[in-house]
């Protein structure tokens, strides 16, 4: 049934011998022996001890010694003797390594001695172990073992517990112990006069966190990450311990015990009196006859204590508490000295004595003395010369004081609340009314609250006179910014016992103000447009908006008009001004006594009496200049560091055709701009960050290769060059552009006021004429035809019209026949276009033509000019 016994002992004793116990292989078919019974001692000497992958019952022991090794792989090792030795024996610095097994056995433990090692993993431990002497090391990791016991007090070692439970470990003097992640019940026997031990079975009194360690006696105890159950110190009578003892006392009464330099827990402790001297001490749910902390230069007594009743406290020198700043406090300090606690008599000469939550028969605040109260009550405080009592929601009946002070404060907490509903991280400032000085500040949380102590008074003894200072007028000032909207609001309250402050915060108010002004110097306007909300958008309507302007930089102004908002809070206005001036634009009005304000600076610069230029900027505009002959605009602009400036160039279209060639420099260096489209004007838009910068715009267009396609109807074209080829072209080129199927080319002669044709193949070379860029040619094809030109784009064209009719082209790109008329200037009386679809003529007269005759003007195209004089047109 694969069940194989030995019935013998058997020593092995060779050196550097390995006995592996394994599951031997059966005969086909059969079932794979994988347990064994051993009857009989296994005794080992210098000698290796496998078993692996099995159960193996032993009924005898398991001695080892000198240097050897048991290894346990995978396996049930169960170990049944009953006798007075050990079943286990790891002597003489044995190795004992158990792998992913169990070890059980009936009864005694594993005994070791020497410098053995024993090395345990993912593995659970029954015996326990049992240490005779020497230093082992022990590895205990993600496992589980009974017990560690030491009963040898020169035993020493290492002991690393990893991930495990170990029910006890019970130890002497010596011994370094690593615990982490782990669940240990540890006995500590460090004297023969006293007791400290941890039971096991208990997580609730003392939990160590990570990388904490207690300095004890000769003991280096590390624990990290570990549940540890709760010290115990058992002892009766009069005792003084010193040097860095940790100590607890529980359960335990008659105990009248002196404490220097200690780490003390008292806990469950009645009709017991204590002296403490430099000292950590947590005193909890006990009844005490006296606690006396004596002052003694040097030494630090931090004093806690919980749900107590003492009879007679008295404080003196005791230091390291908790005083939080700018009045704000979350709850009371961490370090608090009495909580929960009822006392007859408190005397106070600490610099920090904190008591929350208690009451109090008779206080006294000696000389020098300081103690806050919180959330108590006092029947009766008695403060000697300068010390200082300070009262937190706290009560007081009966007080005397000698060149002391009492500070009455009282809990106020702020709810910010925006359309009724509490907001978190609002911004709450809290001021003096006397002085408008801070008093303090802090966020409201996730609740929409947040929580100060404010002084309401102080009550100030001089000479046994009490004087009282109130301060208890407030301003509260609460802000709050959500998603890029502003709110705010601003209230006074009277401070005289808790409350509960509610400040409903209303949007911020804005009011943009918006300009555009014309290009044509005639005629010349600005449109206002703006917009008057709160910050949450919604519009405030029938709000007057005045509109005012300087042009002395801001030292007077003169109104323009008054405007009423909208519903929405928009408002609409126009303003006829010089064409020429620097101004500076103000849309005011005014909401609850606040002014609401927005400033724009405008420049408008005249351009040949035609046009106009104009800079719109919300930033300080000077030194501004503009070059007629370069087309180059140059300024400074300047305002509030930190935010942000913007500039809108006004441009007429018939001065600069295309802007993919301006140039915005900033400080010398080239920027980034938008253009926008706006009927008879381009749109010059760019933004930067405050400070002074120099601006440079070149609006000159620049030069570069293009190709245009000339495309002629049957019959009579009237054509121009669109782009300037680089070299020579006159008729006879012309003619041989258009595949054979030009028939004649003409030209105006505006001196003798008649036409010129060359004739293809026909007319004699004195016939050919030159093709020049801004005049217009009729070209006749007998069909429809194409050609493409290749040059390079015109940036500049001078004219010369003689009075009567001429013909000329126009490339500097597309514009109205209106607007060409006003370039060419008042004496223009005609501009006409050939239409080779319709073969007529269609003519603009300025001023008196509607609207719909105003055609387009195209490069590549020629038109008919009727001039009353002599004119040159240079242009840009």
């Amino acid at each position: 049934k694969g069940l194989v016994y030995n019935s013998s002992s058997f020593y092995l004793g060779s050196s550097n011998f390995t006995f592996r116990v394994i599951a031997p292989v059966c005969p086909p078919g059969k079932v794979r022996c994988n347990i064994r019974v051993n009857y009989g001692d296994i005794v080992l000497n210098n000698t290796e001890l496998v078993i692996e992958n099995m159960s193996f019952f032993q009924y005898g022991r398991i001695v080892s010694y000198d240097d050897s090794k048991i290894v346990l792989r995978g396996s049930l090792l169960v170990v049944d003797y009953v006798g007075n030795s050990s079943p286990i024996e790891l002597r003489d610095n044995t190795i004992f390594i158990v792998e992913n097994s169990t070890v059980y056995g009936t009864a005694g433990s594993i005994t070791v001695s020497g410098d053995s090692e024993i090395n345990v993993s993912h593995s659970d431990i029954s015996l326990g172990f049992t240490l005779y002497g020497g230093s082992p090391i022990f590895y205990i990791f993600d496992s589980n073992v009974s017990s560690i016991l030491k009963t040898y007090s020169d035993t020493g070692g290492i002991y690393t517990i990893i991930n495990s439970d170990v029910n006890e470990i019970v130890c002497n003097y010596s011994g370094n112990y690593y615990i982490v992640n782990s669940s240990v019940g540890l006995s500590l026997w460090p004297s023969d006069n006293w007791v400290l031990s941890l039971n096991t079975g208990y997580h609730s009194y003392w939990n160590l966190f990570l990388n904490e360690t207690i300095p004890f006696s000769q003991f280096n105890l590390t624990l990290i990450n570990c549940f540890v159950d709760f010290w115990k110190i058992f002892f009766y009578g009069s005792y003084t311990f010193r040097d860095n003892f940790n100590i607890t006392i529980l359960n335990s009464s008659g105990i009248h015990a002196w404490l220097e330099g200690t780490r003390v827990l008292v806990k469950d402790t009645w009709n017991s009196s204590f002296v403490l001297k430099g000292c950590y001490s947590v005193i909890a749910s006990s009844s005490l006859d006296s606690l006396n902390i004596p002052r003694e230069l040097g030494t630090i007594n931090v004093i806690i204590l919980t749900d107590s009743f003492i009879d007679i406290a008295v404080f003196e020198g005791t230091s390291n508490g908790v005083i939080t700043s700018n009045g704000y406090v979350s709850e009371y300090p961490v370090n608090a000295s009495i909580i929960n606690c009822s006392l007859g008599l408190l005397k106070v000469s600490t610099t920090n004595a904190y008591v929350v939550n208690s009451s109090i028969v008779d206080l006294q605040c000696l000389s020098d003395g300081k103690v806050t109260i919180y959330n108590s009550s006092v029947e009766n405080i008695s403060v000697s010369d300068y010390g200082i009592v300070n009262l937190i929601n706290s009560s007081m009946e009966v007080y005397d004081i000698v060149y002391g002070d009492i500070y009455v404060y009282w809990y106020i907490t702020v709810v910010a609340n925006v359309y009724n509903s509490p907001v978190s991280g609002s911004d709450i400032e809290i001021f003096y009314v006397s002085n408008n000085s801070l008093a303090a500040k802090g966020i409201t949380g996730p609740n929409g609250d947040v929580r100060f102590i404010l002084l309401e008074k102080n009550i100030k003894g001089v000479n046994s006179n009490i004087n009282v200072v109130t301060y208890r007028d407030y301003i509260v000032r609460a802000t709050y910014s959500g998603k890029e909207k502003l709110y705010n609001k601003t209230l006074n309250i009277m401070v005289d016992t808790n409350k509960l402050v509610v400040v409903y915060l209303t949007p911020r108010v804005y009011l943009n103000l918006y300009v555009k002004s014309s290009p044509s110097y005639v005629g010349f306007r600005v449109d206002f447009t703006g917009r008057l909300y709160f910050s949450n958008d919604t519009g405030i309507g029938d709000k007057v908006v005045r509109l005012e302007y300087s042009s002395d930089g801001m030292q007077s102004w003169s109104q323009i008009t008054t405007v009423v908002t909208s519903s929405n809070g928009s408002f609409i206005a126009q303003w006829s001004p010089q064409a020429s001036g620097n101004y500076v634009i103000r849309a005011s009005t005014d909401i609850d006594g606040y002014a609401i304000v927005d400033f724009v600076s405008l420049i408008v610069q005249p351009y040949r009496e035609k046009y106009v230029f104009s800079v719109v900027s919300n930033s300080t505009v000077y030194d501004f200049a503009f070059n007629s002959s370069s087309l180059l605009l140059s300024f400074v602009v300047d305002g509030p560091s930190g935010t942000t400036g913007f500039v809108n160039v006004t441009i007429a279209k018939t001065i600069v055709s295309d802007t993919s060639g301006i140039k915005v420099y900033m400080d010398g260096k080239l920027v980034s701009y938008n253009v926008y489209s706006l009927d008879s004007s381009w749109l010059l838009h760019f933004s930067y960050t405050h400070s002074r910068h120099s601006v440079l715009i070149n609006l000159k267009p620049q030069v570069r290769k293009a190709t245009r396609l000339i495309e002629l109807y049957p019959g009579w074209n009237l054509v121009s060059l669109p782009l300037d080829t680089g070299s020579n072209i006159d008729s006879y080129i012309l003619a041989n552009m258009f595949d054979g199927k030009c028939r004649y080319v003409s030209r105006w002669d505006p001196v003798q006021q008649k036409f010129i044709t060359y004739i293809p193949g026909v007319s004699p070379s004195e016939y050919v004429f030159n093709i020049s860029i801004g005049t217009g040619y009729f070209v006749y094809v007998s069909d429809s035809v194409s050609s493409s030109i290749n040059g390079t784009t015109v940036t500049s064209i001078d004219i010369r019209l003689v009075r009567g009719w001429n013909i000329i082209g126009w490339p500097l790109g597309n514009l109205t026949a209106s607007e060409l008329a006003n370039i060419i200037g008042d004496k223009t009386r005609y501009i006409s276009k050939w239409d080779p679809v319709n073969d007529r003529f269609i003519t603009y007269i300025p001023g008196i033509s509607p609207k719909e005759y105003d055609f387009e003007v195209r490069p590549g195209e020629g038109y008919f000019i009727y001039v009353d004089g002599d004119i040159e047109v240079v242009w840009p």
